[in-house]
């Protein structure tokens, strides 16, 4: 009886004498007492939102004990026995707040009453450029941008950036931004040169060629080129079309295919071997009678590259098509967002919202949409069924200012890309600067 008794004392006092790894006393629960919650708090916040849960008999183990939020595992940073704090994760969302008590069979599950509430934390800064235009080259902080108007960014971190401008006084270019450094790739500062009126740029899948659209309203020489990727960088402009108004020339992200989007006759071509192969016309308001014209100032693929975006900037319009890889063909051309030839600022179900002059965009994750919307100072969101919102800024109201979701301005914006790190970056043509727009 003394062995039992001395032995169950010191199982007893092991247990109350655990230390973890820093050499800190720990506690384990109770099993005949079960764990139970009460509350906790905040109720809401974002990514890194710090969370006190209260109860009884967590224990001090951390390593036995599990929290998570809307199913996402939070990271549990203490417990001593009564609170437990735990740190929520990135795109958590809103959910159930849930601990787990032990491991395997013996795990206690326990929700709290009342569901975390998500809130998605926006940080819009300035990437580049200042107040004061400029086409000046050096470093991030120093470098001075002039209306900058069409966004690509390479695999490499590497951000290509056209400037607009029109003629030799137009000073219009393309740039180039990666380590710290911004450069000038070309200018149209010389008469009779290859670019008068550049419109859009983009990459083939290697990232070895540049291809420019430039739509020589007045002296330039191409309407279609590219560069090659050398030791240095990109060089040797190679001339493909001399066709006049292409204002969109854009890399299918599967079968590698270059896309031209022609003003004259609002149509998009296929580059083929060195000529440009009609798909399509843009229809017009009742849907079939293809428009004699079309300022396209965006194509965007799909990641399976089977559908497209094509915004039109002149129409105030959205359309999407389906593209078969194996026939090369664009079947079922219909308005998706906006209303043909009417300009305006309203959010709602697909083609009952209108923009003013949508520009560039591009596609997240999930399927939205986002269109730079210049002439309404904004950026919009499309999600996958047409639904359109403001996403930044404040629509109809210019200016500039850095700042959260409800507070950033933007003036005429026309650049609309994600950058490498997730974040959504905009070219912000009358503020002289690239905006990036981060969301925790």
């Amino acid at each position: 009886m003394k062995f039992k008794f001395y032995t169950m004392l010191a199982i007893l006092a092991g247990f109350i004498g655990c230390k973890n790894k820093e050499g800190k006393d720990i506690t384990l629960p109770a099993t005949d007492n079960p764990a139970k919650v009460d509350l906790y708090m905040p109720t809401n916040g974002g990514a890194s939102t710090q969370l006190s849960l209260y109860g009884n008999n967590f224990g001090t183990d951390i390593s036995q004990i599990r929290v998570t939020v809307n199913g996402v595992d939070a990271t549990v940073t203490g417990s001593n026995g009564r609170v437990i704090t735990a740190t929520v994760q990135k795109n958590s969302g809103s959910g159930p707040v849930m601990v787990f008590i032990g491991k395997d069979s013996q795990t206690q599950e326990l929700t709290y009453k009342y569901p975390f509430q998500y809130q998605t934390q926006f940080l819009i800064s300035t990437y580049l450029g200042k107040e004061t235009a400029g086409i000046d080259d050096g470093n991030f902080t120093t470098t001075t941008l002039r209306r900058p108007r069409y966004l690509r960014w390479g695999v490499d971190g590497t951000l290509y950036f056209i400037e607009e401008g029109e003629n030799t006084s137009g000073n219009g270019g393309i740039r180039v931004a990666k380590d710290n450094k911004v450069t000038t790739l070309v200018r149209n500062t010389t008469s009779g040169g290859a670019f008068d009126r550049i419109r859009s740029i983009d990459l083939n899948l290697n990232e070895d060629k540049l291809f420019v659209s430039n739509d020589i309203k007045v002296t330039g020489s191409i309407g279609l080129g590219a560069y090659n990727r050398g030791a240095d960088g990109f060089a040797n402009l190679a001339p493909i079309s001399t066709t006049s108004g292409l204002t969109l020339v854009r890399t299918n992200p599967v079968s590698g295919e270059q896309f031209v989007a022609v003003y004259s006759g609002a149509k998009i071509c296929k580059l083929v071997n060195g000529n440009l192969q009609q798909l399509c016309q843009l229809p017009g308001p009742d849907g079939t009678t293809p428009m004699s014209s079309a300022n396209v100032n965006a194509l965007v693929f799909s990641k399976d590259g089977q559908t497209i975006y094509i915004v039109t900037r002149d129409k105030q319009a959205i359309y999407k098509a389906n593209y078969d890889i194996a026939s090369g063909a664009i079947t079922q051309v219909a308005l998706f967002a906006g209303a043909i030839g009417k300009s305006g600022y309203v959010d709602g179900p697909g083609t009952s919202a209108m923009f003013n002059n949508p520009c560039q965009a591009d596609l997240d994750a999930d399927g939205n949409l986002y269109v730079a919307d210049r002439s309404n100072s904004c950026i919009r969101k499309i999600s996958p069924d047409g639904g359109v919102t403001t996403y930044v800024g404040i629509g109809g109201t210019a200016g500039f200012k850095d700042g959260d979701q409800k507070s950033a301005l933007f003036k005429n914006p026309e650049g609309c890309q994600f950058g490498p790190d997730g974040a959504l970056y905009i070219a912000d043509f009358d503020n002289n600067r690239i905006r990036r727009v981060f969301v925790e």
